[in-house]
């Protein structure tokens, strides 16, 4: 769960917020 989005893209967690 660490896209290359610093947000949630899809509404998953995300590490890189």
């Amino acid at each position: 769960a660490n896209p290359t989005f610093g947000f949630t893209p899809l509404g998953l967690s995300s590490d890189a917020n």
